[in-house]
């Protein structure tokens, strides 16, 4: 049996386990994928010792979530290209004698957006948060050639994206520099959003992307007033895809239609 987990701080309520599960039955490959809780002050002893796992394939596969995405990095693995350019991983694998680095979730964002048919470059992007996920979105935007890109992020920081530096505003500031046809990508927690974006800011906006993908009454209350909210999942999903034919080396994505683990995660009142 092929082992594969997610490491993070707080993942107790992700849904991973469940689309992996639905993923190795639809392939019929024998494997299992949990979570594995590690918390900050463990996290660096704890690294190395993932790493002996991979190597000694004892666990065949990890994905990494926040707050570990720029952390996992270090001299032990090899980057990918795409992951030096974001500097950020999300998907980790043995390949031979190494350990490869990879990022899938700039993919699973660009999947996601072609799968909701939307043209990003008539918009103006307003991203929310600069951490590792915001800058494989940003990575993502980038591929899409969207020019119009704001940052805010609780703290100025500048980051430097695919050779592309980016000054982040001060998430106080969302506000001030509102204009037309704006489409929002969250990237922080829902909770600490909600405080931001009131009535006067909302009427400027038609979209709001929200990485998390466990809806809340926020989303309801933006669908009130005629914003189109997409949560998270579809790039979940595609994300997902991605590291399973990374791990397995193959490709199967085109045999899979996302609607399906939709419905099993609905059957499950998981979403």
């Amino acid at each position: 049996m092929k082992l594969f987990y997610l490491i993070g701080d707080s993942i107790d309520q992700s849904l991973s386990p469940y689309i992996h599960s639905w993923i190795y039955k639809f392939l019929d490959i024998d494997a299992d994928y949990n979570n594995k809780k590690i918390s900050v002050k463990n996290f660096d002893k704890d690294k190395i010792q993932l790493f002996s796992n991979l190597i000694n394939e004892s666990i065949h596969g990890l994905n990494i979530t926040n707050p570990y995405k720029e952390r996992i990095i270090s001299n032990d693995i090899r980057i990918s290209e795409d992951a030096n350019k974001i500097c950020a991983v999300n998907c980790l694998y043995k390949d031979k004698n190494n350990l490869i680095g990879e990022n899938t979730d700039w993919i699973g964002f660009i999947q996601s957006i072609a799968n909701n048919k939307i043209d990003l470059t008539k918009y103006n992007i307003k991203v929310i948060g600069a951490g590792g996920a915001a800058k494989a979105i940003i990575y993502g935007l980038q591929k899409l050639d969207v020019k119009k890109i704001e940052i805010y992020n609780r703290t100025k920081k500048k980051l430097l994206i695919n050779n592309q530096e980016y000054y982040t505003y001060d998430i106080d500031e969302f506000g001030k520099k509102m204009n037309d046809n704006v489409f929002v990508i969250n990237c922080i927690e829902s909770n600490k959003i909600q405080n931001i974006l009131n009535d006067d800011l909302l009427k400027s906006v038609l979209y709001f992307y929200d990485l998390n993908y466990h809806r809340n009454n926020f989303h309801n209350l933006l669908e009130e007033k005629d914003i189109k909210v997409i949560l998270g999942l579809d790039m979940l999903i595609y994300q997902a895809i991605k590291s399973v034919e990374i791990w397995l080396k193959f490709d199967f994505a085109n045999k899979i239609d996302i609607k399906e683990i939709k419905n099993y995660l609905k059957n499950k009142s998981l979403c």
